[in-house]
């Protein structure tokens, strides 16, 4: 956790620097079991408990997310299949994500490009690129491991937008 945080700390150093849509809440353990209901999926392993869901809002979510189209609940990518976490997720016109909402972990990849400081939900947290166009917000509410978040902006998306996303959060 320390690591994690420090992790998150180093990054924003460097830096110097309720949308209408229908979300999909999803809670992942490393698969050993799962189950569905109502568009909530949870898959867990003995010895880590799920994060609650994430209850993060944003206002000004990205113009790709579709009100109307749900993400296949065997939708799975790195972003989408974090070990612990609980994410909601907002589907594009395609059905695949437009935009992640993770509680439990901070990006399990590294930034590509510099990182900016932005504020929300009362802390500072870091908005960078990822790779494949992807951007990314991180923060921590608390030390502990459910107390991470992060949120995922899939492309086509700018810095402004996921700069919007971000303060849009709350």
């Amino acid at each position: 956790m320390t690591i994690r945080l420090g992790l998150l700390a180093c990054l924003i150093g460097l830096a110097g620097c309720g949308t209408t849509a229908s979300p999909v809440a999803t809670t992942v353990s490393p698969a050993t079991s799962t189950s569905t209901t109502l568009g909530t999926t949870t898959t867990s392993q003995a010895g880590l408990e799920p994060c609650p869901e994430p209850g993060v809002t944003v206002s000004f979510p990205p113009s790709t997310v579709s009100e109307s189209q749900t993400v296949a609940t065997d939708y799975s990518d790195v972003f989408t299949s974090l070990p612990g976490t609980s994410q909601t997720v907002f589907a594009n016109e395609a059905g695949t994500p437009a935009l992640v909402i993770v509680r439990g972990a901070l990006p399990p990849t590294n930034w590509v490009g510099a990182t900016e400081r932005v504020e929300l939900r009362g802390v500072t947290g870091a908005i960078g690129p990822l790779a494949d166009g992807m951007w990314a917000v991180a923060w921590a509410e608390s030390s502990e491991r459910c107390g991470e978040y992060s949120i995922f902006i899939y492309p086509p998306g700018t810095i402004e937008e996921a700069r919007r996303v971000a303060e849009s959060a709350g």
